[in-house]
């Protein structure tokens, strides 16, 4: 059965593991290197900045709930995945840039919206054939 977290919005989501953290949004704007204004918008609508994303991610936030509603707030274990396949655990060292949460959200959002460009391209299609239908109705009257 789905949370309703699962239907928050990623500002919802955002405000919540901030809360989650016991930050205040001016405590979480002086830590990522924001405004208090920027993270006040963000949990409202605005897209959120990378420099809060990276700074949740070293907080041990799972990007993919953050982002998508999917998982667990927080994340048990960092692997980084290797070239070859192979992972291992980033436990105690220093992580990447962006690290492989953030990667794996990037990729789960990129074929979600794959998916619904080509729901929204075939109802448009039919609207057409639809449009054209009529419009052919109509001259023949």
């Amino acid at each position: 059965m789905l949370s309703h977290k699962f239907f928050m919005s990623q500002n919802q989501r955002l405000k919540e593991v901030r809360i989650s953290l016991k930050l205040t949004q001016e405590e979480l704007a002086m830590q990522a290197g924001v405004r208090q204004e920027e993270v006040s918008r963000m949990e409202k609508k605005a897209k959120i900045k990378d420099e809060i994303i990276q700074f949740l991610y070293r907080k041990d936030v799972n990007l993919t709930w953050l982002l998508t509603g999917e998982g667990e707030m927080f994340i048990k274990e960092r692997r980084f995945t290797n070239e070859d396949g192979s992972s291992k655990s980033l436990a105690g060292e220093p992580e990447n840039k962006y690290g492989t949460e953030l990667s794996e959200a990037i990729k789960n959002q990129t074929e979600m919206l794959k998916q619904l460009t080509i729901q929204v391209r075939s109802e448009i299609a039919e609207l057409r054939k639809e449009v054209q239908h009529l419009k052919e109705t109509k001259v023949d009257k």
